[in-house]
């Protein structure tokens, strides 16, 4: 049984004696965290992130060859081949403009939220990470981010801060600007519930 000994106590410091074998577990836990939150808030990797996920997805939705999933792959399909540089990357952008708070009550957006969700929870994700041999070095930073992708779901705004949330330097991300928010507007139709992106037509 771990035994921890009080010596000393004040305000803000606390002096104590502590078994060898429990110091050494309580810093490797501590290394251990601290590694794993490098991992996370690290600004370059995350920039990653949503290029890597939403390729995948849009691969993982062709594969599963499901008739529920055809408007996540033309969605996801037309979003990128409107992109207007060569590489045809995914952008943060396209993950908020797809969790665009707008589109809450969309029967596509319902459909593609669900799906995502079913895509990060999914073994063939895991997978592919783990013997993709161009992430060798990085797969545990790639499966952390799964968690990181899942908890951003949770909030009102999913994903709108994700950048500037890791970013190392704690930089404030700035508000949408004007051009970006005709960019959304270009994808989204308002007229009812049941309206779609304008890339689905």
């Amino acid at each position: 049984m771990y035994c921890i000994q009080v010596i000393d106590e004040c305000e803000t410091e606390v002096l104590i004696k502590i078994k060898t074998e429990l110091f050494n577990k309580l810093v490797e836990t501590i290394q251990s965290q601290k590694a794993a939150n490098d991992t996370i808030i690290s600004h370059d990797f995350s920039r990653k992130i949503s290029p890597f996920f939403m390729n995948q997805f849009l691969k993982w939705s062709k594969d599963k060859n499901d008739d529920n999933l055809i408007i996540v792959t033309h969605t996801l399909q037309k979003l990128k081949d409107s992109k207007s540089s060569k590489q045809k990357r995914f952008e943060l952008g396209d993950l908020k403009l797809i969790f665009h708070q707008r589109l809450s009550k969309n029967k596509n957006y319902q459909l593609i939220r669900k799906a995502w969700e079913d895509f990060l929870n999914s073994k063939e994700i895991i997978n592919y990470i783990q013997n993709n041999k161009k992430i060798k070095n990085q797969t545990k930073q790639y499966l952390d981010a799964i968690n990181l992708l899942k908890n951003e779901l949770k909030k009102p705004l999913p994903y709108s801060n994700l950048l500037s949330k890791y970013n190392k330097n704690n930089v404030i991300e700035k508000k949408t600007t004007f051009e970006e928010q005709i960019y959304e507007e270009d994808f989204i139709q308002e007229d009812d519930q049941y309206s779609t992106f304008n890339y689905l037509s």
